[in-house]
């Protein structure tokens, strides 16, 4: 076989791979993504909502200590990685409900703890597809922009997190 046959095979493979990625999308449909993307590029104003901050502290803090508890015990086992990966798709399932209410939870909606969460939860997500299909709205919110007012950047540990979310 020819080296370009190989590269051919090898685009064509990925290319499939790519395609059926997003076509087994289980959380945000290829229009509900861009509408999210579109939010995010266009911000409105909007008034703070202090319930989805903290539901979205809350599951990136059970998560974080599931996972923490699980490092430390000397022994995991299979009951407590199945346990994880049950919280993770309960985690899953509720973040894309919140991003299918409220699109990209801002700064200005979920507060900057809630972003980091909704940061947090997106980068320890078992869906590629959902990680794929929000790495736009993550680079996109990294730079927010205020007509009049500039740009409004990530935090160093902000942009971190979004980039371990790809």
């Amino acid at each position: 076989m020819t080296t370009i046959t190989r590269l051919v095979l090898t685009i064509i493979v990925v290319s499939l791979a790519s395609v059926s990625l997003f076509a087994q999308s289980k959380c945000l449909s290829p229009d509900e993504a861009k509408a999210i993307l579109e939010q995010v590029n266009s911000p409105r104003p909007v008034a703070f909502n202090k319930n989805l901050r903290e539901e979205l502290v809350k599951l990136a803090g059970k998560s974080e200590k599931l996972i923490y508890n699980s490092i430390q015990d000397d022994h995991p086992n299979d009951n407590s990685r199945k346990h994880i990966e049950e919280a993770r798709q309960q985690d899953n399932a509720r973040l894309c409900q919140i991003l299918k209410d409220f699109g990209w939870p801002t700064s200005a909606l979920a507060g900057a703890d809630g972003v980091s969460a909704t940061l947090y939860l997106v980068g320890n997500s078992r869906q590629s597809d959902l990680q794929v299909a929000l790495l736009p709205v993550i680079v996109a919110a990294a730079v927010v922009r205020h007509p009049g007012k500039g740009h409004e950047r990530l935090s160093g540990a902000d942009a971190d997190r979004g980039r371990s979310a790809g």
